[in-house]
């Protein structure tokens, strides 16, 4: 995974029913930083809806917080950055790092939207992509967005299309009295990507694998 070597985090979290609970998210966040040598020594909690995180960022500054986990909202994640940016937090010396809970929606927002947060790395929920079911499920998908909402740009079916789609076949293959007998898939493999121009660059890691440059 990603090399930290003694490195300091801060964690910064959204205040929200539709993010997971800071107990949750800094339980998981502790054991990986602790198997990599990292420590995650300060977290930051941030309301839903807030406009304005100059205070926060200046007494993170002040600190010298270099490294950031932001587990919240694209939203609230795309204005948290701005901010930084403005106040020189972020480039060489940062290090600002994503959660799924900001990456897994890169399927489906504008290439302008992603940009404003080039510079980031994140960690995102992987799924294969080449597999001749995925396409076939892309391009019913494709069509059928481009039909219901023409003026969308983005069409792209992302982790949860994929997971609402492995449900209902999961279900028409299973009734639901035989669902616990179903073997679930273990994720081995997940996608880290790095934000740069309007779009963003992926990589590979799976266990017992390693890096890689090309989905597996």
């Amino acid at each position: 995974m990603i090399l930290v070597n003694m490195t300091f985090f801060t964690l910064i979290y959204e205040t929200s029913h539709k993010i997971s609970s800071s107990a949750e998210i800094t339980s998981y966040l502790t054991q990986a930083l602790h198997q990599t040598g990292g420590t995650l020594t300060h977290i930051l909690s941030l309301t839903s809806g807030l406009s304005s995180f100059n205070k926060e960022l200046e007494l993170l500054n002040k600190q010298q917080r270099k490294v950031f986990v932001i587990h919240t909202s694209l939203e609230l994640g795309v204005m948290l950055f701005q901010a930084a940016k403005k106040m020189k937090m972020t480039g060489d010396g940062y290090l600002w790092i994503a959660t799924n809970a900001i990456t897994d929606l890169f399927h489906s927002v504008s290439s302008s939207r992603i940009s404003l947060l080039k510079g980031m790395v994140g960690v995102k929920s992987y799924f294969p992509e080449n597999t001749q079911d995925f396409l076939n499920f892309k391009n019913r998908f494709r069509q059928k967005f481009r039909h219901d909402y023409p003026e969308e740009e983005q069409d792209e079916p992302g982790i949860f299309a994929m997971q609402g789609y492995n449900t209902v076949r999961l279900l028409k293959q299973n009734s639901p009295e035989n669902l616990d007998h179903v073997t679930p898939i273990l994720e081995t493999t997940v996608e880290i990507v790095y934000v740069i121009g309007k779009g963003y660059h992926s990589v590979y890691w799976t266990e017992g694998f390693g890096f890689s440059e090309r989905d597996c």
